[in-house]
């Protein structure tokens, strides 16, 4: 069969909208909490709510895409998006807002479920590490712009403005993926609920796919906190624009892209188990310094943000790597494990992030103890994950489709 080369760009152009939608409106949350009278917490409940949403719908999109195909689970995943970022535009309440949230992260889920699931049927060792890579780093790359430019239009049009640029990302992505995305997967599996469940319990009961699913699910879940609760320290306690606040946060992810962008190349260069050491070494090292720097030095802010930065670093080190590999344990349930690392990871991100609203006072500090604990917890299961003596990712051709 002929290779699709152009598969890995295709799907990063369909997934842009739900990459961003997080990043774009964060710089909106303190004008929203003075539009609707509303709290901080009540706020980030939008991100809670729209994770909640992803999680539940996401081990569910696994296994349809594996007897349905991925063609027609992307599609609806999208068409549900569009539904939920159109209807944001019209919240007319603070509750409203927060159910249209929930609606996107339930298509937002099938976008990256699916994409995953794509990859897998596609590339697999380190075909696979190399093209998550790319998409981690272009998307990540587009992340770095959207809090500059939910900043910009929040200023000149107000917070419901970023919700009509999403649905017009998401309506362009729908006709791509119409269009031009064709069905992946080679075998279809009847949909039956002894199978689903079996298919679960086989990920649930597998050590070595756990494990690799706890640190980039940590890391993803310490980062959205941060992401959920700085604006507020930045806009109202540093009294930054939302302009400036989005730069800071643009830099921060885009740290996280360029390296992402680099992994492939630095792996190749270093190895596997030295880039994971490295990454790791620097995540904890900067924990430390972000947890140091908000006690002693509150008021500055470069400094906050050079250590977020250095910690995005780090984590970009590894995670390609592990996630990649984590993939890689069960091939035969590509669909399921795709949907099990989404959802886990997205639960953990709102369990995180509701947290991280309750005990948020106005300073970072208690999030910098927090921050602390589940980082040095998740940094000690490293040893258990580095490869001995045969590399993660041996080299193997990619698979025609």
């Amino acid at each position: 069969m002929k290779k699709i080369f152009q598969l890995p760009y295709l799907l990063i152009l369909a997934v842009i909208a739900a990459s961003i939608e997080i990043e774009l409106s964060v710089p909106s949350f303190p004008d929203m909490v003075r539009h609707f009278g509303s709290t901080e917490e009540t706020i980030q409940r939008t991100l809670s709510l729209n994770f909640f949403g992803f999680c539940v719908s996401s081990l569910f999109y696994g296994p349809i895409s594996e007897s349905f195909g991925r063609r027609p689970v992307f599609l609806f995943g999208n068409i549900l998006f569009l539904f939920g970022s159109v209807a944001c535009i019209f919240a007319g309440s603070i509750e409203l807002l927060i159910a249209f949230r929930f609606f996107q992260g339930l298509g937002a889920s099938a976008i990256w479920v699916v994409t995953f699931a794509i990859i897998a049927d596609n590339y697999q060792g380190s075909e696979s590490m190399k093209v998550i890579g790319l998409i981690n780093s272009i998307i990540t790359g587009f992340m770095a712009g959207a809090p500059i430019l939910g900043g910009i239009i929040n200023e000149h049009f107000g917070w419901w403005a970023n919700y009509i640029f999403i649905g017009f990302l998401s309506f362009t992505a729908l006709l791509l993926v119409y269009f031009f995305l064709p069905e992946t997967l080679k075998i279809k599996k009847p949909l039956e609920t002894k199978t689903i469940k079996k298919d679960y319990w086989t990920l649930c009961t597998s050590p070595h796919f756990l494990l690799l699913n706890t640190l980039p699910n940590v890391m993803a879940a310490v980062y959205m906190s941060y992401v959920a609760i700085s604006p507020f320290y930045y806009i109202d306690q540093l009294t930054y624009t939302s302009s400036a606040f989005a730069f800071h946060q643009g830099t921060l992810v885009a740290s996280f892209s360029l390296t992402s962008y680099l992994s492939a190349r630095i792996v190749k260069k270093f190895g596997e188990r030295r880039s994971i050491i490295t990454g790791a070494a620097l995540t904890l090292s900067s924990t430390f310094g972000f947890l140091f720097i908000v006690h002693f030095l509150p008021n500055t802010a470069f400094l906050i943000s050079l250590s977020m930065i250095t910690w995005a670093i780090g984590c970009a080190l590894y995670f390609s790597i592990i996630f990649a590999k984590s993939l890689e344990i069960h091939p035969e349930l590509k669909g399921p494990a795709s949907a099990f690392a989404m959802s886990s990871r997205t639960l953990i991100c709102a369990i995180f992030v509701t947290f991280s609203g309750i005990i948020y006072d106005g300073s970072l500090q208690p999030f910098s103890y927090f921050m602390m604990t589940v980082v040095s917890l998740a940094i000690a299961l490293v040893p258990k994950i580095l490869p001995k003596s045969k590399p993660i990712y041996p080299q193997t051709n990619t698979q025609a489709t």
